[in-house]
């Protein structure tokens, strides 16, 4: 789905049915269940294609399958069903969903310190309002930034299960990185406060509420945190700027090189930005499952600088694999090894070069039982540089 390494779920058996009310086809077929963040529900593959009848053609945007003796056409929609200016949370107030009312949590003096000046920023900013009649409230979280201040961020967990999922389609930040390769100076430029740029539909403005010492506000503007602010943005950003993408750089000027979306990029290719590596390298050795989720997903950032990195890795995933309750949790002397290697590794981690026009590029192949690995090359100055690592494990009994 993007790029990971994922186990599925299991299996399940629905029922499709495809077209209107009028005219419509339906085929049971067998879906692979997995955990995975993408913009799609469900991808229906050549066999259900084959089931239904159909015959999809990407080039026209539609598909055709046969009922009741004639063939029926369905087209793609190009409409955008949420405007961009706007944000709203459809369905919260479902027959399902229930209110919330919570207890105001304890906060240490400092974090309270800086709840009390965030709020009264945003409130002077008209980004946040008091409210004195709730109905839904969330409790405030403090997030350590970089610099060692502190970031206020609503857990607006409760409210984001109300709320049905935008698939609007996220971009790649592999692609986006790419896109990098290779020119001389780089432009960056951050958003100032973008998603409170976007207004809140006025009817789910109080659905954000939460609850301070110095009393209950709610967003007039969005806030970070709820489940389809990432998805609204990104529709409002390829909106506003349909007519400039691919055609401008982001701006800041005349840089040489900088950092972009966790990667240092300058004329020659890409490293990892020092900060980021420092995080694993820092990492302690796992006690139970989730923090060896955590430690496999800051890894899968890193694959494409590792070479053989699912084999590295396959400790880490038979630990995941034979975890079914608590107790089961095992960090085997071969997942120590594993892990102290991957920090040695990490520690040492190449730059990635770019490749240039009709540059003679070197792969090399390495097949193990449970994994395979490749690695791109190229030859510089009587040395060979990496271009890219790709790795993956193989699935199979065991």
């Amino acid at each position: 789905f993007s790029g990971e390494i994922i186990w599925p779920l299991g299996q399940i058996s629905l029922l499709v049915k495809i077209g209107d009310e009028e005219h419509s086809t339906s085929a049971c077929m067998n879906f692979m269940v997995v955990r995975s963040p993408t913009p799609y529900n469900g991808i229906i593959r050549r066999p259900g294609v084959r089931k239904i009848r159909a015959i999809p053609s990407t080039a026209h945007e539609m598909l055709k399958f046969p009922v009741a003796g004639r063939i029926v056409t369905l087209r793609s929609s190009r409409i955008i069903p949420l405007e961009c200016s706007m944000v709203s949370e459809p369905g919260v107030p479902r027959p399902d969903a229930y209110l919330l009312d919570k207890r105001k949590g304890g906060k240490a003096p400092e974090r309270n310190k800086t709840i009390s000046e965030e709020v009264k920023k945003l409130v002077e900013a008209d980004i946040m309002k008091e409210v004195h009649y709730h109905r839904w409230l969330s409790n405030p979280g403090m997030v350590k930034k970089h610099d060692d201040s502190w970031r206020m961020c609503v857990d607006f967990k409760d409210l984001n299960k109300a709320c049905p999922k935008d698939g609007y389609p996220l971009p790649k930040i592999n692609w986006k990185v790419e896109s990098l390769y290779g020119y001389p100076y780089k432009c960056f430029l951050d958003a100032y406060k973008g998603y409170h740029q976007i207004k809140m539909i006025e009817e789910d403005e109080e659905k954000t509420a939460f609850i301070t010492s110095q009393g209950i506000f709610y967003y007039s503007k969005m806030p970070f945190g709820l489940k389809n602010a990432g998805a609204t943005y990104q529709c409002l950003v390829d909106k506003s700027f349909q007519k400039q993408i691919g055609r401008n750089l982001e701006c800041a000027f005349g840089m040489r090189e900088g950092p972009f979306l966790g990667y240092k990029v300058d004329a020659d290719g890409l490293r990892v930005c020092p900060n980021k590596l420092e995080v694993v390298l820092d990492l302690p050795s796992p006690k139970c499952l989730k923090d060896v989720q955590k430690l496999n997903e800051k890894l899968a950032s890193l694959n494409r600088f590792m070479y053989k990195s699912a084999e590295r890795s396959l400790p880490f995933f038979k630990t995941l694999k034979k975890y079914t309750k608590r107790s089961d949790f095992q960090w085997t002397a071969k997942s120590k090894m594993a892990f102290k290697g991957m920090k040695q590794l990490i520690a040492e981690l190449p730059m990635l070069t770019t490749p240039k026009e009709k540059e003679e590029l070197i792969m090399y192949l390495a097949a193990a039982k449970e994994a395979i690995s490749a690695v791109l090359m190229t030859e510089r100055d009587e040395k060979q540089v990496p271009i890219y690592f790709v790795s993956c494990a193989l699935q199979g009994p065991g």
